[in-house]
């Protein structure tokens, strides 16, 4: 994930004061958009719509207008360049190379199999050091290059993930998706295990999703279908007619803290 560098001070700096709200939002989404797309600080005209949708703005053309104005865009290419926005975000180059870096770092120490090293998934810390290891590191193998035939069921699994309501929110995230892929790249047994979220009234989360798939491939058994224990979903023991699917589902939603609780019937 990139994250978009803000100054401290922005609010009370002149140009943003000229701007006016709207222009101004409409800046503060395009140093979002930018970073997270990793375009260097450009922005193409068909973006602006976007944009203006992004920063919920009326007119995005008066807006855009207005930043060019005041010095917060320049105008390049036929679109636009937010004002000097690599002297403070790193570009695009770069980002890539720190990822593909930390990767390899992840790969290196996963091939240690020490059971004190741990992925740095919560990024508590800025960098994560492998302990001594007597014996010298594998050599790391090179990244796989993705076939022609590995697209279609990526390009299945988040169209299932689009079409359930769900936004990916970055690099992290998409590889926590692709990760299912590894278990299985069957187009049923994954559309079968969204179904079976949407029946139980779950949101579909990777991890979920991922255990559901694990257990259907270990028992050889399909989302949802009785196998004489239970159905098909993670932590369930109790057997199919005596479960109350709602009750779990309003679990969750009571663990992730929110209000989206599947409808009983009631209203």
């Amino acid at each position: 994930m990139a994250w978009a560098k803000l100054d401290d001070q922005y609010f009370f700096h002149p140009k943003v004061i000229a701007a006016g709200r709207d222009a101004r939002d409409l800046h503060l989404a395009s140093m979002a958009y930018c970073s997270g797309q990793l375009t260097d600080g450009a922005i193409a005209p068909g973006v602006l719509a976007l944009l203006a949708a992004m920063a919920q703005i009326p007119d995005p053309t008066a807006s855009a207008a207005k930043l060019v104005e005041v010095g917060l865009w320049d105008e390049c290419d036929g679109g636009w360049c937010v004002h000097d926005f690599l002297d403070y975000n790193p570009d695009r180059v770069g980002v890539l190379a720190n990822r593909a870096e930390a990767k390899q770092r992840m790969r290196n120490l996963r091939g240690l199999r020490s059971p004190e090293v741990h992925a740095n998934n919560e990024r508590t810390t800025p960098e994560v050091h492998p302990l001594p290891s007597p014996s010298p590191s594998p050599s790391p193998s090179p990244s796989p290059v993705p076939s022609s035939s590995s697209s279609a069921p990526a390009a299945h699994l988040f169209d299932l993930i689009s079409k359930a309501g769900i936004l990916i929110g970055g690099q992290h995230q998409a590889e926590q998706w692709t990760a299912v892929l590894e278990l299985s790249s069957d187009p049923d047994l994954l559309t079968e295990t969204f179904h079976e979220a949407a029946r139980s009234g779950v949101r579909p989360t990777p991890k979920w999703i991922e255990a559901v798939v694990r257990r259907c491939v270990s028992e050889g058994v399909r989302p949802g279908k009785w196998n004489g224990k239970a159905r098909a979903s993670p932590a369930n023991q109790l057997k199919e007619e005596k479960y109350d699917w709602l009750g779990l589902a309003q679990h969750y939603a009571e663990v992730r803290g929110d209000d989206e609780r599947p409808d009983d019937g009631t209203g």
